[in-house]
């Protein structure tokens, strides 16, 4: 297993929330999501687990698969390796796979149900974040270790096994710091960056990235309670802060916390910038013909792969193969409520 250094800093985080140039994407709306009415998971701060299943559900793993046109013998690189569900569709149609996880905990699990598969030199796998792909995929071809590349597949947002573990952080009924790193090499926690930014500064992060309505709200009463000596460092703390202000009412089931919750997680392991940095790298490493699978579950993740593979599409001779949007099918949502959320683009290069 291969593995790199890694870190983030506070500093790092607030340049992201800094405004960007704007760009010019094609502006026309996304489809409205299709909706589910399954009972939310208290544990489950994206509201993405099914109430009939503990351990993560692959969304869209056919569509996807399908997508990278699986060749006997081609290399595949599964940028977001989670609970390897769509690393053993690959394997299973005879395909090879370099597996990417900056969680150790994810490899390590995948490397012991999949053994067999390393063992046979079939699948790689490689601790470390997707936005250091191309990077990681020329040390390997250097040392002869895969060949070419044919498709690279992210399946994006965090895995039902991460949400499920209370020492992680990203549960509204943790007593555990509130940590939500996805890579325990990187230097601040969710519970830090409560502790130090200012009003301002968490109601732009909870506005950004997790589209919240009330930030100014949520940030104030965050700061009024760290300056009164009491700070907010707990799963739990934070969710009956945010029920104590915005109310206990769920629209569609949604806890009220959740957009707080997952603007600190994007933040903590700065998604957005690492996504952006690894959608020009994934093609880069691409021996054409070869494909780009992505699976969004958020808007600015979305948006910067739709932005992304329009360009591509223009100027730069690849095809978009799915002209609107593939979203999982009402069976799938009703079978695993995590997938409402899903949003599945293919580019061919």
């Amino acid at each position: 297993m291969w593995s790199f250094g890694t870190k983030n800093s506070t500093t790092n985080i607030l340049t992201s929330l800094s405004p960007k140039p704007s760009r010019s994407p094609n502006s026309s709306a996304l489809n409205s999501s299709q909706q589910s009415n399954a009972k939310t998971n208290e544990r489950d701060p994206d509201n993405r687990l099914s109430n009939h299943s503990g351990r993560h559900r692959t969304v869209l793993k056919a569509q996807a698969v399908d997508g990278l046109d699986v060749k006997t013998g081609q290399w595949y690189v599964d940028a977001t390796l989670g609970a390897g569900g769509h690393t053993e569709e690959i394997l299973l149609r005879q395909g090879r796979v370099v597996g990417l996880d900056h969680d150790q905990a994810a490899v390590s699990d995948v490397g012991r149900r999949l053994k067999t598969y390393v063992d046979k030199h079939q699948l790689v796998l490689v601790r470390e974040n997707f936005a250091k792909m191309q990077d990681i995929i020329a040390q390997l071809q250097t040392k002869q270790e895969v060949g070419q590349i044919r498709g690279v597949l992210f399946d994006l947002g965090t895995s039902s096994d991460q949400l499920l573990d209370m020492e992680r952080g990203f549960s509204f009924e943790s007593d555990q710091l509130l940590d939500m790193r996805m890579d325990d090499r990187l230097g601040v926690t969710a519970a830090d960056l409560l502790a130090v930014l200012s009003v301002k500064q968490l109601a732009q992060l909870f506005r950004k990235y997790g589209g919240e309505t009330r930030s100014k709200v949520v940030a104030q009463q965050i700061v009024d309670r760290r300056q009164n000596g009491l700070p907010t460092t707990t799963g739990r703390q934070l969710a009956n802060l945010v029920v104590g202000l915005l109310g206990a009412r769920r629209l569609l089931n949604i806890h009220p916390a959740t957009k707080i919750f997952q603007a600190l997680r994007i933040a903590v392991n700065d998604e957005l910038n690492n996504l952006e940095q690894a959608l020009p790298q994934a093609v880069a490493v691409l021996t054409a013909p070869a494909r780009l699978v992505t699976i969004a579950f958020h808007d600015g993740e979305d948006k910067l792969v739709k932005h992304f593979m329009t360009d591509q599409a223009r100027h730069h001779g690849a095809q978009l193969l799915t002209k609107k949007v593939v979203k999982p099918t009402d069976q799938e949502i009703l079978s695993n409520p995590r997938a409402r959320s899903a949003r599945l683009r293919i580019l061919a290069v």
